[in-house]
């Protein structure tokens, strides 16, 4: 990835993790793996201002994935049903109980530095574990 950036760091390297995942060398500041999905995005020609603006360039192919699903469904959002705020509340309920959960299973780590794949991982590998 020559001359490209992440955020406002230039990336000195990549290499693929797996058929997911990239990780990202860069100039300073530790290795960051994201989604070669995400990737897509986030990785630019030219470095950003700041975090707000890779956080802008992250979360909009995301927010376009999610308006497809709820036309795919064609979700009712101002009906008395109120099916969008109901989608909208279970999604930040159920993100919520799993990061506490995920914390539990992780003390000690930064809830700040996990990415949703972390805590799939983690939540997977421990239903795989016998329960004493």
């Amino acid at each position: 990835m020559k001359n490209k950036y992440y955020g406002d760091t230039k990336i000195k390297s990549s290499k693929d993790v797996g058929d997911l995942d990239v990780e990202l060398t860069l100039f300073e500041g530790e290795p960051v793996v994201i989604r070669k999905k995400m990737a897509k995005f986030a990785v630019t020609d030219k470095p950003l201002k700041d975090l707000t603006e890779l956080r802008d360039k992250r979360i909009q192919p995301v927010v376009a994935e999610i308006l497809g699903v709820l036309l795919d469904y064609d979700i009712l959002p101002n009906s008395p049903m109120n099916e969008l705020n109901g989608i909208i509340d279970l999604l930040v309920a159920s993100h919520n109980a799993n990061m506490a959960k995920t914390s539990e299973i992780l003390w000690g780590i930064k809830e700040d530095n996990l990415r949703f794949s972390d805590i799939d991982k983690v939540l997977k590998n421990a239903e795989k574990e016998p329960k004493e």
